[in-house]
């Protein structure tokens, strides 16, 4: 990793402590990433829930006690998606970003997800997954994750 890019995380890393320093981070989830030939696609889990009528979520849930954020966000990103640690790649670091309450990270893998039930509550939390553009994902996704898209369009163009 260059200084340069190496200077650009550790902006990012207090520009997250500045952020959040009042803010209660609740959840934590992973934006999960692939490359297809050329092009980078975000994971896009199609939400269950009526008043999302469909547009996609990130894998993403809630702290557990004891738990960190980025142990909660790989832990919710294999519930949700059936991708697990051994196929997450942070390749461009731990940095991350709040959005919301949800703090997120960013991991390559080159899994393939597969939807099931919410282990706890036996309750499906999305419908099916689909490999989007970032332009895709922003033009689809539930509103409040529209401000992670240019996060990751600047991590992605770094590679």
């Amino acid at each position: 990793m260059s200084t340069i890019d190496q200077i650009s995380q550790l902006r990012e890393t207090i520009r997250y402590i500045l952020e959040s320093s009042d803010r209660d981070i609740g959840a934590a989830g992973v934006v999960v990433v692939k490359k297809f030939d050329n092009d980078w696609k975000i994971l896009g889990l199609v939400s269950s829930k009526q008043k999302h009528n469909g547009m996609y979520d990130l894998t993403k849930g809630m702290i557990d006690e004891g738990e960190t954020s980025f142990e909660a966000a790989v832990r919710e990103t294999q519930e949700e998606s059936g991708i697990g640690p051994q196929d997450l790649n942070f390749r461009w670091g731990m940095i991350s970003k709040p959005c919301n309450n949800v703090l997120l990270y960013v991991a390559e893998t080159s899994a393939e997800p597969s939807i099931s039930p919410n282990p706890e509550t036996g309750k499906m939390e999305h419908t099916s997954a689909d490999w989007l553009t970032v332009d895709e994902f922003e033009n689809q996704c539930i509103e409040y994750f529209k401000p992670v898209c240019p996060w990751v369009r600047n991590i992605l163009s770094q590679d």
